[in-house]
């Protein structure tokens, strides 16, 4: 299973669709659910659907949800793009990660690497030109 979801070409099919939904969107708020899980909760705080990325030890994913909560003392992350808009999602070239580019210059780099996956914040330079 995790050959098939953690490869190169299931993301190159896997974006576009995720982008038809995301598009246009906007980011309320991130929090983690513990150090796996991280949800980015889209349009209002703590209502409606939630984007939720998971960093396990064979496999990553993500998955809509619209019953995600923030746990109780859940520490906002990345607060620099809450309240950004979504305005594409890339794969990059060859390799298991996806860019989602937001208002304001601020692009997240989500690296799908398993337990060693990552969420990186760029503000002003596009990861894919680096």
């Amino acid at each position: 299973m995790d050959n098939l979801v953690n490869n190169y070409y299931f993301l190159n099919r896997l974006v576009p669709v995720l982008f038809s939904h995301l598009k246009e969107r906007t980011i309320a708020e991130v929090y983690a659910q513990n150090k796996h899980e991280y949800v980015f909760q889209l349009d209002k705080p703590g209502q409606g659907e939630a984007l939720v990325f998971y960093f396990g030890n064979r496999v990553s994913f993500a998955f809509l949800d619209t019953k995600a909560k923030p746990r109780s003392g859940a520490p906002p992350y990345f607060q620099a793009i809450h309240g950004k808009r979504i305005s594409n999602v890339q794969v990059m070239a060859n390799d298991r990660s996806f860019v989602v580019s937001l208002s304001g210059a601020y692009h997240l780099l989500f690296k799908l690497y398993g337990v060693h996956g990552n969420i990186i914040l760029f503000e002003g330079e596009d990861p894919q030109d680096a």
